[in-house]
């Protein structure tokens, strides 16, 4: 679709780019806004788990700088929607890697195991793409 794009509407050459990287603003409160946005919560082995996923570029400098901030609006999400487990995905567009981040110890052994990752310090990276509706089957498979 991109390439059609470009094909046919004279668009700058970093338009593609650009448009991702207005999609990733996450600023100021943004971030909450765009956490609950993409926030689903499943049932696996009679546990809610909450799972957000952000796809955004420049993910590694946002979870740097604001991985506080982040840790603690999983933990208010994790109360206000009564769930046992929560834990947030970031898909970065333009590096092509997936970030996980959460303090809970169930879900970094699982997602340990289930995507051969290490957590260090609430946070772990995987190279490519895993998304939510790849991911949730293996961890209900994994917690269940």
């Amino acid at each position: 679709m991109a390439e059609w794009l470009k094909s046919n509407l004279n668009l700058p050459e970093d338009f593609i780019k650009e448009m991702f990287r207005a999609k990733s603003d996450v600023s100021g409160k943004n971030l909450k806004i765009r956490i609950d946005a993409d926030f689903a919560h499943f049932v696996f082995g009679g546990q809610k788990i909450g799972y957000a996923q952000l796809e955004i570029m420049d993910a590694k400098p946002l979870i740097e700088n604001r991985k506080a901030e982040i840790l603690q609006i999983l933990e208010d999400l994790k109360t206000e929607e009564h769930l046992e487990r929560i834990f947030i995905s970031f898909i970065d567009l333009g590096e092509g890697f997936n970030a996980f981040l959460t303090s809970d110890s169930v879900l970094q052994s699982a997602l340990s195991d289930i995507l051969g990752i290490r957590f260090e310090e609430n946070l772990a990276y995987r190279p490519g793409y895993i998304m939510r509706k790849e991911l949730a089957p293996l961890l209900k498979e994994r917690l269940s």
